[in-house]
């Protein structure tokens, strides 16, 4: 007696069906007679696969710039009371005609900036994007001793060939001294981002630095270590708000790091001074035209910092068109020299908000957000130090904000 089997029955084949939809990870059908009930189950495979690759682009799109998020709520009176109490009013004014010393509220707070809300997003963001990492792109506009670029590409690459203590050695080699570090993490070479191989990836740091001694031991210790082929790139530029050829101190007789050194040391006298050899010509170029000529990414920047001594705001304006809005995050320095001495901090807010940015003093793992909650004595002239995040970057926003709130519940007075 010959044995036939049974067809699947549709109450058998619907169950399926559903299992193959929510699953999503199948990929074989060891048996069905029924032909059609199989090619159904593999369309609705298909179908569920088509929505997963949708949902990882959603994702995606998300990490990048897809969706402008709504600004903070501005400060309650008691918040911004409280930023005063934290944030004192008297010595910015007082020493307004001396902001040299250093002695503002807003300067001694944001001295020196640990950035614990970006290391913490790109550490939470290398579960996410494990599978399609994002190319890193940075640009430091003023690299000075180009610590903190180096650091900033090993966070965005999680590659442990950007090395501090190597890093700290090559640029000391031959005897070469370097200026004074001014932080205390910054000089310790063995505090540096926590790298993982499995999430090592691609990216590029834009290293621009106009200082002629820099700029050499910079390029030297890059080539020593082989990461100029790894994606840190080191350029001898200038970038301001026009572009052009601009003329620079030479830093004769200076240590490599030197800081207060800037294009308004040449401005006058400059023919002689460059008969002295006390200042030369160095390429230059508006934030625009720099990204257009050297950065081959069209994608997001993922962060750009700005130390340029006094001509921060001119280089946000030379960037303005195009690039401020591929920004990710952004950090720069307010001064009371260079252009800042005739430029508000208001108006450099106001432009920023306009390019959907909030901005924050920024210090050690502590954050008082500006924006929205703006206080009149911070448009007198002093250091400090300014970091923004873009409003398409959900989590790093969140991330800032939520630091800015503990900031406030702690008594500290500036």
């Amino acid at each position: 007696m010959k044995i036939q089997k049974k067809k699947k029955s549709a109450s058998f084949v619907l169950p399926l069906l559903f299992i193959a939809s929510v699953c999503g990870i199948c990929t074989t059908i060891h048996y069905l007679s029924d032909e059609n009930a199989k090619y159904a189950i593999m369309a609705e495979i298909k179908v569920a696969s088509n929505v997963m690759q949708m949902k990882e682009k959603v994702a995606s799109n998300v990490l990048q710039k897809s969706h402008v998020y709504e600004r903070p709520q501005e400060c309650t009176t008691d918040q911004l009371e409280q930023i005063k109490r934290h944030l004192l009013p008297d010595d910015c004014t007082k020493y307004k005609k001396s902001p040299w010393l250093q002695r503002c509220s807003f300067t001694i707070a944001t001295k020196c900036i640990r950035a614990t809300w970006l290391t913490n997003y790109y550490k939470d963001l290398e579960g996410i994007t494990a599978k399609s990492p994002e190319h890193f792109v940075g640009i430091s506009v003023g690299c000075n001793k180009g610590g903190d670029a180096l650091d900033t590409l090993r966070m965005g690459t999680s590659n442990d060939k950007f090395d501090k203590r190597a890093w700290h050695d090559a640029m000391q080699s031959d005897g070469a001294e370097l200026a004074q570090m001014n932080c205390a993490h910054e000089a310790n070479i063995e505090e540096q981002y926590s790298t993982d191989p499995a999430h090592t990836h691609s990216g590029e740091m834009h290293c621009i630095e106009p200082f002629p001694p820099n700029y050499n031991r910079l390029k030297d210790s890059a080539e020593k270590l082989g990461i100029d082929q790894e994606g840190f790139v080191v350029v001898n530029a200038a970038i301001s708000k026009k572009g052009g050829v601009t003329i620079f101190p030479t830093g004769a007789d200076q240590k490599v790091g030197v800081e207060n050194l800037s294009m308004s040391n040449c401005a006058t006298g400059t023919e002689k001074k460059i008969e002295e050899h006390k200042c030369q010509e160095v390429d230059g170029f508006t934030l625009e035209t720099y990204v257009e000529k050297y950065v081959k990414s069209k994608g997001p920047i993922h962060v750009l910092s700005i130390d340029v001594e006094g001509y921060d705001f001119d280089v946000m304006i030379g960037g303005k068109t195009s690039v401020l809005d591929r920004v990710q995050y952004l950090e720069f320095e307010y001064n009371w020299m260079g252009s800042w001495a005739k430029q508000n901090l208001s108006d450099t807010l106001q432009m920023l908000d306009e390019h959907s940015f909030t901005c924050y003093w920024a210090g050690d793992d502590a954050l008082y957000r500006i924006s929205g909650c703006w206080q009149e004595y911070y448009n007198i002239n002093h250091w400090a130090n300014v970091a923004c995040v873009h409003r398409t970057q959900y989590q790093l926003a969140k991330n800032m904000e939520e630091i800015f709130l503990r900031t406030l519940s702690k008594d500290h007075k500036w």
